[in-house]
């Protein structure tokens, strides 16, 4: 799995059915894996508005997924 943004739903076809295309326009979501490399949840940006997922801001939250998935689940 990568990550996965949409920009604007509302003129993305891969977002075409999704029952929440109208309410929120900007997504970019990772992936967390476990220790064992399973996936184990996502960490997710969210935006009423169409906006424009930087290098920057994909970079900080590629960056936070690891950290937060060792935190999450450690033993």
């Amino acid at each position: 799995m990568r990550p996965f943004g949409v920009e604007e739903a509302r003129k993305d076809k891969r977002a075409e059915g999704h029952p929440k295309r109208s309410s929120f326009q900007c997504y970019y979501g990772i992936p967390l894996f476990g220790r064992e490399g399973a996936l184990v949840g996502t960490v997710c940006h969210f935006d009423i508005e169409p906006i424009r997922v930087t290098d920057d801001i994909a970079g900080v939250l590629d960056d936070v997924g690891p950290l937060i998935a060792s935190a999450a689940f450690k033993s």
